[in-house]
C-alpha cells in the first residue's frame, strides 16, 4: 500500500483528531507530495493511521487523512486483529509481529527501541 501526503498540518485534520492530542499546530514529519510505504494500518480510538517512515527516519502512525491512496493493493503477509472497544488501540492491520500484541512490538516501535525498528525496516523493505 502506498500513500501520497497531502498535508503534514494538523490544520488539515477533521476537529474530532484534536480529543486525539492532535493540535491545528501540530506538525507532522512527513513532506508534502512525497509518496510513502504503508507497513501497518492501525485504528486507535476509532481513528485510522498509518505507519510509515517519516522524515526523520524513524517509524511514526500518521492520521490516514494526511495522505491520498495511490496504491491500495495490500501485502497478502498482512493480518488483522481487532482489540476491541475498551481502550486506546482499536485494531491492527499488518506485519506479524506488530498485530502480536502481546510480544510488545508495537509499544517498543513507539520507544524506538533499535531491534524493533529494524523489524519495521525489514517488513517495510519486502512491500517497497
Amino acid at each position: 500500500m502506498k500513500v501520497q501526503c497531502i498535508s503534514n498540518s494538523g490544520s488539515q485534520l477533521d476537529p474530532s483528531n484534536y480529543e486525539l492530542g492532535y493540535t491545528p499546530s501540530s506538525e507532522f514529519p512527513l513532506r508534502t507530495e512525497k509518496i510513502y510505504v504503508v507497513a501497518s494500518l492501525s485504528v486507535w480510538r476509532s481513528r485510522i493511521h498509518c505507519l510509515v517512515r517519516g522524515e526523520l527516519n524513524v517509524p511514526i502512525w500518521v492520521p490516514v487523512e494526511l495522505f491520498e491512496i495511490v496504491d491500495d493493493a495490500i501485502p497478502s503477509s498482512w493480518q488483522f486483529r481487532f482489540y476491541g472497544y475498551g481502550g486506546y488501540l482499536n485494531a491492527l492491520f499488518g506485519y506479524a509481529e506488530i498485530i502480536d500484541i502481546e510480544n510488545n512490538h508495537y509499544d517498543r516501535l513507539l520507544e524506538s527501541v533499535p531491534l524493533d525498528v529494524q523489524i519495521f525496516e525489514e517488513r517495510l523493505s519486502e512491500y517497497s
